[in-house]
């Protein structure tokens, strides 16, 4: 990861609004209970221990059934990590887990999971789903967004920066709806990982970012302080 100083001219800002999602499918054995779909993360520096939330299911059959907890991670922000526990036993999700329990007839699974920002700032989006082993198409899943070190007012109410053009192949200007200072710049890919990072000059609100060293795709950026994201955008690159 490039970091570097742009001066008046240069780079700009944006982070993800993603909603909460909850699916709640037609399952014929799980019903998912009440689970936490938005976490806000003020200290980036918390561990797992400061960070739980519940995914709690039932087996609604009348018999009993092994599972599977599947946790996609795609929209894992860098550095993020989660860690999920079911009874005593606890996963490390450092990549997309399948964990195997049982459920009796009319029990509950209380998923608890965990998460530790790693010292970084960001937006990261989890799905669990639980599968019925003996039929993949029986499943129940729950998507939660967690924001770290990010203002309890949620992403939706962060400015938009305004980024042109888009696509793009060279470079990309970037109109902030203000100025800043004492901020720093991060690009985003789809994959949530922060690829580039620029530190803004103090008073910049119209920066440049070139686009040449990016492969093909879709960014995020986002303008932040050292305690709250301050601006959001995206923009595609095309080579």
């Amino acid at each position: 990861m490039n970091i570097r100083s742009i001066f008046s001219a240069a780079f700009v800002a944006v982070c993800l609004a993603s909603s909460p999602l909850f699916a709640q499918f037609q399952s014929a054995s799980f019903q998912m209970i009440d689970p936490t779909l938005v976490l806000y993360v003020p200290d980036i520096n918390s561990t797992f221990e400061d960070n739980i939330f519940h995914l709690k299911t039932k087996n609604k059959s009348l018999t009993s059934v092994t599972y599977q907890i599947k946790v996609d991670l795609m929209g894992m922000a860098f550095n993020h990590r989660n860690q999920v526990c079911v009874g005593t036993n606890c996963y490390d999700a450092k990549k997309t887990e399948t964990i195997p329990e049982l459920i009796a007839s009319g029990g509950e699974i209380d998923a608890k999971g965990q998460f530790s920002p790693g010292g970084n700032m960001g937006v990261s989006t989890l799905t669990y789903t639980f599968i019925n082993t003996k039929d993949v198409s029986d499943f129940v899943s729950a998507t939660i967004t967690i924001y770290a070190g990010v203002s309890s007012v949620g992403m939706e109410n962060v400015p938009v920066a305004t980024v042109a053009p888009n696509p793009a192949s060279s470079v990309v200007t970037v109109t902030l709806p203000q100025s800043v200072d004492g901020s720093t710049l991060e690009i985003i890919n789809a994959l949530g990982s922060v690829v580039d990072t620029y530190t803004l000059e103090n008073g910049t609100n119209m920066v440049l970012i070139p686009t040449s060293g990016l492969a093909t795709g879709a960014y995020q950026l986002r303008v932040r302080t050292a305690t709250s994201i301050i601006s959001k955008g995206s923009f595609v690159v095309v080579q």
